[in-house]
Order: C-alpha cells, then structure tokens, then sequence
C-alpha cells in the first residue's frame, strides 16, 4: 500500500511549540480549549476544515497529546488502510 500523510495541529498554546517543524504544521488559530469543553469541538472542526482543502485527503485521524489512545497508530493505521478488524471492531461472543 502506497500512503502519504499531512499534519495538521492545533495548540491550546502555541507560543510554547517549541519546535520550528511542528510550528510550520500548527493552525494560525486558538480556541483555548480546556478539558470537557465546547472548544474541543470547535478545535477539532478547524482540523477538519484543514484538512479538507487539500483535495487528495481521504482519512482524518484525530489524535491527542494529553489522553491515553484506545488504540495504537499501528493498529488504526492497518483498520482503515488495509480494512483489517481491530479489537475494538470485534464483536463479543457470549
């Protein structure tokens, strides 16, 4: 499989980015989000917004820096490029 990926970020600070590369990939806006709240949202919609003026772009992958995944890269990675069953997919068996 031939995939390619773009990075898009948006910081509740980004005055504290530190580094000129992930800079380059944060979003000239803010919302300031704080935990439970609307902002998260309203962040998310300006990744998506983002994202979606680039044409080719055919997946959205919304990650954190701060929560614990319930899923690995790798294994999201294989469920939605190779349409692979996850464990999180899997149903129950009684």
């Amino acid at each position: 499989i031939i995939a390619s990926a773009e990075l898009y970020i948006h910081a509740k600070n980004p005055e504290r980015v530190g580094s000129e590369w992930l800079r380059s990939k944060t979003l000239p806006i803010t919302h300031k989000p704080n935990w439970n709240d609307v902002r998260i949202v309203r962040a998310m919609l300006s990744l998506l917004e983002a994202s979606l003026r680039d044409e080719r772009t055919t997946h959205v992958l919304f990650c954190t820096e701060s929560c614990i995944p319930v899923a690995t890269l790798k294994e999201v990675a294989r469920s939605v490029l190779l349409d692979e069953v996850c464990h999180w997919e899997e149903e129950e068996e009684e």
